[in-house]
């Protein structure tokens, strides 16, 4: 499919024990199928997926979980401030900020939307897979008996 837009690709097969630790994680990759999962907070748990790698002291590079290794210092403040403040308008505003700076950057490229699988008790209401929405945790609960 990459041909089509004029991407050439040659597969490289290895172990599946060894993929991520050997090559995703140690950057020995051009493009690379994995995903991390999504979370209500991304405040705190996407940062150190965009978070712009920096020097260790030992030397080598530290990337938290920014495998792509692409990341600015804009990126990083954006999401600094989103993680300190209380007022959840303005937590989103950063958020999406810093979500077109990610974009900008280009680093992942999202192929699919990841299936979200839930199963739960039939007496539960308002909760599942919700996609892109935000779960409203309030509104989640136990129907009552008829």
């Amino acid at each position: 499919m990459l041909k089509k837009v004029g991407i050439a690709t040659e597969i490289s097969k290895v172990s599946d024990e060894s993929y991520f630790r050997d090559h995703v994680a140690s950057g020995q990759y051009d493009l690379a199928l994995y995903s991390w999962p999504a979370s209500a907070f991304p405040a705190t748990d996407a940062r150190p997926i965009y978070a712009k790698p920096v020097p260790a002291a030992d030397g080598s590079l530290s990337v938290q979980q920014n495998y792509t290794r692409v990341g600015t210092d804009q990126i990083d403040q954006l999401f600094d401030q989103a993680l300190t403040t209380l007022d959840e308008d303005e937590q989103r505003g950063l958020l999406r900020k810093a979500d077109s700076r990610i974009w900008a950057a280009a680093g992942s490229i999202p192929l699919y939307q990841r299936p979200q699988l839930t199963a739960v008790r039939k007496n539960l209401a308002n909760i599942g897979a919700f996609g892109f929405q935000t779960p409203v945790y309030e509104d989640m609960g136990f129907l009552k008996k008829s």
